[in-house]
């Protein structure tokens, strides 16, 4: 997936930065917009990944009931 996920997003800025160019001594550079807009659609793919990981669903923690255990069975059931 993550060899997938950078394939994308070097292709999509490629294509940004090599849409919006400008002519200097014969060679074509992104523009400053270029830069910009490459920017605000990586910070829009972070946000947006942000949100997914809201949707994964959380395990709750065992709760272990320390008042009715003895002194030792903490111990035994660390060890388990």
């Amino acid at each position: 997936m993550r060899s997938i996920g950078t394939t994308v997003a070097g292709a999509v800025m490629a294509i940004v930065l090599t849409s919006q160019t400008v002519h200097l001594g014969g060679t074509a550079i992104p523009t400053h917009g270029a830069f910009q807009q490459g920017f605000l659609i990586a910070a829009g793919a972070a946000i947006v990944a942000m949100l997914l990981t809201l949707l994964i669903p959380r395990k709750k923690a065992k709760r272990v009931d320390t008042a009715k255990t003895t002194s030792e069975e903490p111990i035994q059931a660390e060890l388990k």
